[in-house]
Order: structure tokens, then sequence, then C-alpha cells
């Protein structure tokens, strides 16, 4: 593994977007311009991943047709909306997802990304900001266990990386990245572990590590402390049991383009479980297209 590893990030709209001009809501290419390009996908070019359409995408806030066509395979997807423009007249405006990329150690790295990137390859583990890290603890717990999660991790954090709110008990988490998968946690860090649980007052924990295993004293470190009633419970997570708990909640990952909705404020209306995507029209920067009456483009313009 090397820093040359890369993560593909399209959870964003590109800057560009293209319009074209239509007669009506009743053109005859209107199903042509919202269907778009409902075939092989040309970012991936790959003929196995054909662009499939969002359900319950159907039209933009104004009422005005809409739609938002996907690629399972590279993750690339693309709005289209029609609207007025000043004069009054129907557009399509197409806006194609915009790529970010990503070394695997980068602090900026979006956790969707990382979480459907490490679905497909787990050995990018040990190559992730350990800060980040967390972060991606916490996404999957809080999946996985229906919770809230407070990230407590930092300088001086007692051992304490997350806490899970879980009820009236909540449980405290550990994450620990390790550079050497195969050597197992030792019994000393559970120990250090069971010692910073209580002294933050809880009585229930989660350690999670990305080593291959616990050592058999590790592990009976943690029965001992439960046994004796130090603690409630105190669960070990290696990477293999990590990255099942990954699969099991995966399809609660958000695609690339569900995280754009959420993440940003104000670009969506959602009703009833209803998605209304929002037609940005002329006043934003884009590549703009005039046509003569025969229909042929006849000025490619950028708009300023």
């Amino acid at each position: 593994m090397t820093s040359e590893s890369r993560i593909l990030d399209y959870s964003c709209l590109s800057e560009i977007r293209t319009y074209w001009p239509l007669v009506g809501p009743d053109d005859p290419s209107l199903q042509e311009a919202i269907a778009g390009e409902s075939y092989t996908c040309r970012h991936c070019r790959d003929p196995r991943a054909p662009l499939k359409v969002v359900d319950d995408v159907f039209e933009t806030a104004w009422s005005e047709p809409a739609a938002i066509l996907t690629c399972d395979r590279c993750g690339w997807w693309c709005q289209y909306a029609i609207g007025f423009n000043r004069d009054g007249f129907y557009e399509r405006e197409r806006v194609p997802a915009a790529l970010r990329t990503y070394a695997v150690g980068d602090i900026e790295v979006p956790v969707n990304a990382l979480r459907r990137e490490l679905a497909e390859n787990p050995k990018w583990l040990a190559e992730l900001n350990h800060t980040k890290m967390e972060h991606l603890v916490g996404s999957i717990l809080r999946d996985y266990m229906k919770c809230d999660v407070v990230h407590t991790g930092r300088t001086g954090d007692g051992g304490v990386d997350l806490l899970l709110l879980d009820g009236e008990t909540p449980y405290v988490v550990q994450v620990k990245r390790r550079l050497n998968e195969e050597r197992g946690e030792a019994v000393s860090a559970i120990r250090e572990f069971v010692g910073a649980t209580l002294l933050a007052g809880y009585k229930r924990g989660i350690y999670v590590t990305t080593a291959t295993h616990f050592t058999p004293p590790a592990e009976d470190a943690a029965v001992l402390a439960k046994t004796c009633g130090l603690v409630e419970e105190i669960h070990l997570v290696d990477q293999s049991r990590f990255l099942d708990i990954l699969h099991l909640v995966s399809n609660k990952t958000l695609p690339p383009w569900k995280a754009y909705y959420r993440d940003k404020e104000g670009v969506d209306i959602e009703e009833e479980g209803l998605l209304y995507v929002r037609f940005h029209g002329e006043g934003s920067p884009g590549k703009w297209i005039e046509y003569d009456e025969a229909g042929n483009a006849i000025v490619n313009l950028t708009s300023k």
C-alpha cells in the first residue's frame, strides 16, 4: 500500500451547467431530455454499467419535470431539470457530478466515500488518517446500533474516542488504527481501556481495532472485567468483525447523489419521501448553446 492509493468522490455537483431550449412541456423531445443518457455511462464507459433513473425524483420545486441518473458501477451521476428562462421559454438544464479525488489518508476524504471504498478494498484501513478512522467507526456504529454518536477523540481524551448514546446507558468507544495489523491487540491495551471506561464514569465499552485479532490474554481480560462486575459489557471488535458490520450497514451508506442533497441545505425539497431537484437557471455559470430555426447549434458561449 502506498500514498498513491486514491478514493474517487462524486458527492457534489459540477459548476458546469449546460442548457438546451425546449418548445414546452409537450415538446416531443421532452421525454428524451429527461431520460437523458439512460444507456452506458459515458464517464466509466463500461457496457456493464447502464445509467439508472433514481426513483421518486420526477419534478422540480416548481412542478416542472426533473430527473437524476446514476451509474452504480463508478458512482457518477447527473441531474436534469426543466425550467423557464428569462424570456419565458422552456429550457432543459443538465448538471453533472463533479469528480474529486483524495489520498486514502487525507483527513478531508468524505466518510461516505470511505465506506463505499473500504467495502471493496479493506486493505486500505491501515492507510486512514486516525481522526478520520474515528469518524468512520462512529458512522458505522451509529447505523449498526441505531444510536446517536458524539466524537470525543482528541489529545488527552483519556482513551475515549466516541460516545454512543444508546438509551439511558451509553457506550464509550476506543478506536485503534494499527500499522502492524497482524500483531494482535495485547492485554495491556484492554486493561487500559477498562480503566479509561471506569474513570470516565461508564459501564459499557467497545474497543475497535484494525488489528486482525485480539491475543488470548486480551480476550480473557475483557471477560474477567465483566465477571468481576467492573463493567456491564466490553465488546472487542477486530478488523474482520468491523468489516462484517460495515457490510451489514452497507445499504445505509448514502449514494453519492444523496450525499449531495443531504449536505447542501436548501438545494432540495423533500416531501412524503419524494425529492424535488432545483432548476438553477440562467444566473448559474455554465455552457450556453444557441440554436437556429432548423435546430442547429450556432453559438457556444460561457455565461457571465
